[in-house]
């Protein structure tokens, strides 16, 4: 008999998807594919191709870390992998990524070049001559201490604020910038920079048409406001500025005929991250100043910002595919929408997404291959215009699962409502005994994102577990408008608190089969803020909490955090603690550890560099030096070699020891209060 209900193994079943870009013809489309090897502990990466000519989708490499694949021509493509080579374990302290070509044609992929640095994105030029490259470079190691190295690592040295980043480790000495790689050697020469200033990060580069240009992203990585430009190079490395408005760059394409660029921005460094990223289009003459704006929105044109698994990145799409046809999507209301532009018009068709996750997505005259993921769906390939999926990734797991998820608006003040959604099995939905269920109050990280409709394994697994959860996206959260995004702007923990409890009570007032006295609150990074908030600021309102890579002391977080002071305006509204610091100490969470008395988890990663594990340790000790007791008022449990990623992309057990973790201590205090 078939099992009725998933299990925390499930989630090392399925798959996940990046990274998709369609060959020049439009005869084929590479995708990373992201596994899970629970023997291995480790996740892995494969490309897979798709053939226009019988809609198959099927592994290419083997992995086991392959990824960033783009076409050199319509039948070689080129990719970083790693764990290919044996000379890998000798690379000593710097990272290297080694860039390889396989051909459709046959054969192996051939190792072309092994650089010194990390490479982000690549670009190939159009005609395939030249990779442009997002790299950021690493010293060569001198012979003579190729070995001590290997015992005694060299120290880091911070050359700029920006000298760390989660899941990276140390940066380069040297931000990256945009390098150009030739590609018609047999073996490729080392890349050689084509800007390379060291107060900025350079991303995203676009060619022009004729290969004469390059336009690119870059930011001010010193600044504390998000001061993102949008500029144009040739091939000597002549840089102007285009008349884009500086602030957060969500995405830049250029038009096919080279005299456009349309790129995702609002002009606000400041708020910027809090507020919708509209699209709009202007010359790639330097000299005209021609902004316009095309795409109104209340969410962001461009990215994928929707919390799901199986969309392996939150990265974007965008392609100006035709003189009348832009594809992009566009996150807003808790889904991702794929969509095509006119750009003389600004006029929108909503093309796939309207329920769930369209992305990753890419585009070749009328052929237009995306992801779709949904609550009860776990990620497949599409091709717009086909009803049935493209690819089997997940087949075998996806009847497992069972969520009617409910989704309605909560009016929190009188000019403000904030969407809920609800994941509860069917007949956790169907009974109508009162008070008879317990219910977990799930808080996204942050905040700048949003939940929705897109596929998440956890909730699904804790409403099976007999834990209905509910997710919400409060004041802070994207894709609801200017007033909702920038709803805390400078005053975390106020008005977004406030939504979360009346959220709360207006479920409880909803569905009558919630037990008001076995309400949990559970979030993750500033999630995991709100929980410490929730517990230390409104004590007794939830029987219990779990806060996870969690912001407890905004002082010593703005310090040791790779976002530094990044986030400050955000917070507290001014640029520096020392601006205020006693403001800095009034909305940390620790600075009222000692009116807690609900039993709280807390749940850390020893290598987390966005919320390092300071944070955790100082709630940790807060609790116990005020009297809690351990693993029964209070439990930390830090994960070893993990980063801010672990829940999403930890090792396969330390992700089931989590799951086990939160589900155990709910069950714990799942009963009344003494």
């Amino acid at each position: 008999m078939a099992r009725k209900s998933i299990r925390i193994d499930d989630l090392f079943k399925l798959k996940g998807m990046a990274d998709l870009r369609m060959s020049p013809d439009g005869q084929h489309a590479v995708a990373v594919v992201q596994s899970v090897n629970v023997e291995e502990q480790r996740n892995e990466t494969a490309l897979w191709l798709w053939r226009a000519e019988d809609d198959s989708f099927e592994q290419l490499t083997k992995g086991p870390a392959d990824s960033s694949a783009v076409w050199l021509d319509n039948q070689t493509i080129v990719f970083a992998a790693g764990n290919r080579e044996e000379d890998e374990k000798k690379d000593g302290p710097y990272q290297k990524t080694r860039l390889f070509t396989m051909s459709l044609r046959g054969g192996e992929p051939l190792l072309r070049a092994t650089l010194d640095g990390i490479v982000f994105e690549m670009e190939p030029s159009p005609d395939g001559s030249t990779l442009a490259l997002t790299f950021g470079a690493m010293p060569a190691v001198p012979k003579n201490k190729q070995e001590l190295w290997k015992k005694v690592p060299p120290p880091m040295v911070a050359n700029h604020v920006r000298f760390k980043l989660n899941g990276l480790g140390d940066l380069p000495p040297r931000l990256p910038s945009i390098y150009l790689l030739k590609t018609k050697r047999e073996q490729w020469s080392k890349p050689k920079p084509l800007i390379d200033d060291p107060l900025y990060w350079d991303s995203g580069p676009q060619w022009l048409p004729d290969g004469k240009k390059i336009v690119f992203s870059r930011m001010d990585a010193a600044s504390v406001n998000i001061e993102g430009h949008v500029m144009i190079a040739d091939m000597k490395g002549k840089i102007q500025e285009l008349d884009v408005p500086v602030g957060p760059i969500g995405g830049v394409v250029v038009s096919p005929d080279g005299k456009h660029v349309a790129a995702a921005a609002n002009g606000d460094p400041q708020d910027g991250h809090s507020k919708p990223v509209p699209l709009g289009i202007c010359s790639t003459d330097p000299k005209k100043k021609d902004w316009k704006l095309i795409v109104e929105t209340d969410g962001q044109v461009t990215r994928q910002v929707v919390l799901c698994d199986g969309c392996v990145s939150m990265s974007g799409f965008m392609k100006w595919e035709s003189e009348d046809a832009i594809y992009t999507v566009h996150s807003v209301h808790g889904h991702c929408e794929l969509l095509r532009v006119q750009p003389s018009t600004g006029e929108t068709e909503v093309l796939a997404g309207k329920y769930g996750i369209a992305f990753p997505a890419d585009c070749v005259g009328d052929t237009l291959l995306h992801g779709i993921t949904a609550p009860d769906s776990p990620i497949e390939l599409h091709r717009l215009g086909l009803k049935k999926p493209l690819s089997k990734l997940n087949s075998k797991t996806r009847k497992l699962y069972d969520i009617d998820l409910k989704r309605w608006w909560v009016k929190t003040d009188p000019d403000m409502h904030v969407e809920a959604f609800l994941w509860a099995t069917s007949k956790q939905l169907k009974t109508r005994k009162s008070a008879s269920l317990p219910l977990i109050v799930y808080v996204h990280g942050g905040p700048s994102v949003q939940t929705g409709d897109g596929f998440i394994h956890e909730y699904t697994w804790l409403a099976h577990e007999g834990y209905p959860v509910v997710t919400l996206n409060p004041r802070g959260s994207t894709g609801y408008g200017v007033a909702h995004g920038t709803g805390i702007s400078g005053n975390w923990g106020d008005r977004d608190v406030h939504d979360v409890l009346t959220v709360t009570r207006a479920t409880l007032r909803k569905y009558r089969q919630f037990d008001r006295k076995r309400v949990f609150i559970v979030g993750g990074s500033y999630g995991g803020y709100m929980a410490n908030m929730m517990v230390t600021r409104h004590p007794g309102v939830y029987r219990g909490a779990v806060s996870q890579r969690c912001v407890s002391n905004i002082i010593s977080m703005s310090g040791t955090s790779d976002f530094s002071n990044a986030l400050l305006p955000q917070i507290i509204g001014v640029s520096s603690i020392w601006d205020d610091p006693q403001r800095s100490w009034d909305l940390s969470p620790i600075s009222k550890i000692r009116d807690v008395r609900d039993p709280i988890l807390i749940i850390h990663a020893d290598r987390d560099l966005r919320c390092p594990i300071g944070q955790g340790e100082e709630m940790f000790h807060g609790l116990v030096d005020a009297g809690r007791k351990i693993n029964e008022e209070v439990r930390f449990v830090v994960f070893k070699g993990e980063t801010h990623e672990l829940s999403r992309g930890g090792r396969p057990e330390n992700r089931r020891v989590r799951l086990e973790e939160i589900l155990g201590w709910v069950k714990k205090h799942d009963k009344p209060r003494k």
